[in-house]
């Protein structure tokens, strides 16, 4: 009983002087997010802990980080963010509005997105005319952001459904009305940037009316990224933009690239709020069928400051093109920036061949163009037609010229004529020419008669494959040939014929590597008793090689 006694009033003693202790006073609030925002100092990183719903501000002056990890911060009744300081951004939660006008950034000061997923999830706009109750911005850029890979821009959720986000543009970067003297849409000196400046080195951006929209007195540059639209335009340009990179697709029935230029639109000294000017170097524009992948905003001026000089579209954008080079249509049907010029002869874009940096849209033209010396290179596979021109004429007819026909690599592939009793040869090497052709497939597909008609000519053939002729591979008649590579193949009558039909004028033949397939591989045929001298120095013949008559070795 003593020793209970003892221990109970030891007790008692240490409650009394617990209650004589000065009270710790917490302060309502001091759990919220803004109140750890208020407690950094510059340079400190506040790390989400768990979700948060709450607005907060990042006072001017203050530098900090803001950690998502994997949580969500929802906005209250305002902007989620709004940014006056100096911000950065990481981690992998979100950051979500939910509020009819408000964003889930609003940046007057200077903001990094290095990570996050930036959202509306309760985005309601369904086109440009019908908001829904609630719509907004994902992201308003009053100041500098720079958002980097690893950041997810998006409204509507995962809209998978694709039914919202057709309203307000998903990041509105300069002024929806430059003079109103507002901060929420307007310049004020003081609170936010003259020039509002965006530069998106990465990241994923889906959705909006216009994934970007570049405003009143905006300065944009975009260096990647992937952007997505199904509304209207990827990128709405109003002032100054600059693309050096970066995946475009849209699914509407604008443009990926919508560009405005407004002159009556200036600052109260006269500075163009939306010039227009629009450069793009580099980056791939895809739109559906029949749509540009660059058109003219509808109220813009004109289009006067827009220059292409690199990247890959989905449609024509030659009259944007910088002097210097051109658009030319590839084998996938995209429009690559190159350097040089167009021929007439290019319509649409499609080029078959260049000579230097000048492209041309049929073989014939490039062929006419060419001067001795000259070097016709390929830059796609080229289908040519005989239209019934007789099986003693070329589909492709060279005469007197000296110059070159490099495939590099593609292929030259006849076309079905309506009278198939008289096919032309592929080409006609004739009148003195000397051609020389290189890298090159050409495939008469049954529906030509020689692949290389020599006819009082001077050829050499220099790792090339003919085939599918329904006579020879090539027939050297009065002429001189020289084969250094070579593969022939299915072609009816054989590989090589030698002959000399032109009075007084015999030929010469020398191999010196190839393989010829055909069961008569090489034939002297000799039909004038002209000399004909022949040496074959290598090759693979897996057919015969015969003399009609007298031949020297």
């Amino acid at each position: 009983m003593k020793k209970r006694s003892k221990l109970f009033a030891a007790l008692l003693a240490v409650c009394m002087m617990i209650t004589m202790l000065p009270t710790v006073a917490f302060a309502e609030g001091e759990d919220t997010l803004q109140a750890k925002i208020n407690a950094a100092k510059s340079g400190d990183t506040i790390t989400l802990d768990k979700d948060y719903t709450e607005s907060i501000t990042i006072p001017a002056g203050k530098n900090i980080t803001l950690d998502l990890a994997n949580y969500t911060l929802t906005n209250q009744s305002s902007h989620t963010i709004t940014n006056n300081g100096t911000l950065t951004i990481t981690g992998t939660g979100t950051v979500d509005n939910v509020t009819h006008g408000k964003v889930a950034l609003f940046n007057n000061g200077t903001a990094t997105l290095n990570g996050g997923t930036f959202d509306r999830t309760a985005e309601k706009g369904t086109d440009s005319k019908t908001n829904g109750g609630n719509s907004g911005y994902t992201i308003c850029n009053h100041g500098t952001i720079t958002i980097n890979n690893g950041a997810v821009v998006r409204t509507a959720g995962e809209n998978k459904d694709n039914t919202y986000g057709k309203y307000s543009s998903l990041i509105e970067n300069g002024y929806q009305d430059y003079n109103s003297g507002k901060e929420s849409n307007g310049y004020v000196n003081g609170t936010n940037a003259a020039n509002p400046t965006l530069i998106i080195n990465g990241g994923t951006f889906i959705g909006g009316l216009n994934t970007v929209k570049n405003d009143d007195g905006g300065q944009l540059k975009i260096n990647g990224g992937t952007y997505t639209n199904t509304a209207q335009a990827a990128v709405l340009n109003w002032n100054v933009a600059e693309i050096t990179g970066g995946d475009f697709t849209v699914e509407t029935n604008f443009a990926v690239i919508l560009n405005g230029r407004a002159d009556n639109n200036q600052t109260t000294d006269g500075t163009g709020l939306n010039q227009g000017k629009l450069t793009i170097s580099g980056g791939t524009f895809k739109a559906p069928e029949g749509i540009d992948s660059i058109r003219k905003m509808e109220n813009s001026t004109n289009m006067s400051d827009v220059k292409v000089s690199g990247g890959s579209f989905s449609s024509d954008v030659d009259e944007y093109v910088v002097t210097g080079s051109t658009a030319i249509k590839d084998v996938d049907g995209n429009y690559k920036i190159v350097e040089g010029t167009r021929d007439p002869s290019v319509t649409d874009g499609v080029a078959v061949a260049k000579i230097g940096n000048k492209y041309y849209g049929t073989l014939d033209a490039a062929i006419t163009a060419a001067t001795d010396g000259q070097t016709i290179q390929l830059v796609s596979d080229i289908t040519v037609s005989d239209d019934n021109k007789g099986n003693t004429n070329g589909i492709v007819t060279i005469t007197s010229k000296t110059i070159t026909i490099d495939g590099d690599g593609h292929k030259i592939i006849a076309a079905q004529t309506t009278d198939t009793s008289k096919l032309a040869s592929v080409f006609n090497i004739e009148s003195g020419a000397n051609v020389t052709f290189k890298d090159l497939i050409i495939d008469a597909d049954a529906k030509a008669k020689h692949g290389l008609n020599i006819y009082g000519a001077t050829v050499q053939v220099k790792d090339c494959t003919i085939k599918n002729g329904s006579g020879y591979g090539i027939v050297c008649n009065s002429s001189n040939l020289t084969v250094d590579g070579i593969t022939t193949s299915d072609n009816v009558w054989g590989g090589i014929n030698v002959d000399n039909r032109i009075a007084n004028t015999g030929s010469t033949f020398t191999m010196k590597a190839g393989t010829i397939n055909e069961k008569d591989s090489v034939y002297f045929e000799n039909t004038n008793n002209e000399k004909i001298a022949a040496t074959i120095n290598g090759g693979t013949f897996n057919g015969k090689v015969s003399v009609k008559k007298d031949v020297s070795n």
